[in-house]
């Protein structure tokens, strides 16, 4: 039962990582006072929890910081597809290379390479 459990939980997070992102979607963060950037959905491979901030990680191997809570990303990033890995980290499955389960037990655990 575990196992089948276990793979429904892979197949689920594949499907979504071929799910593409429409190119040229884009959102603007605020950086710095009165600065935004713009960002494309599809280059952003993470945003990370830093107490009142999130640090969004991006494909060009930048990262920036903004002052909204992670909650308040996720609500606005849930529409790609993104995917609330833990209370720390919501992550883009298009950018998923491997997923690999470290325990198997009734709450799995898995480790993603971005």
């Amino acid at each position: 039962m575990f196992k089948e459990k276990n793979n429904e939980e892979i197949k689920w997070v594949e499907k979504l990582k071929h799910k593409p992102i429409k190119p040229n979607e884009f959102m603007f963060l605020n950086i710095i006072r009165n600065v935004k950037i713009k960002v494309f959905i599809e280059d952003i491979i993470c945003c990370k929890a830093d107490n009142s901030y999130t640090i969004f990680y991006l494909a060009n191997g930048k990262k920036h910081i903004v002052s909204y809570q992670l909650k308040k990303i996720e609500e606005y990033l849930l529409r790609y597809n993104f995917i609330r890995a833990n209370r720390t980290f919501i992550i883009n499955p298009s950018h998923i290379i491997i997923i690999k389960q470290i325990k198997k037990s009734y709450k799995s655990q898995y480790t993603l390479l971005l």
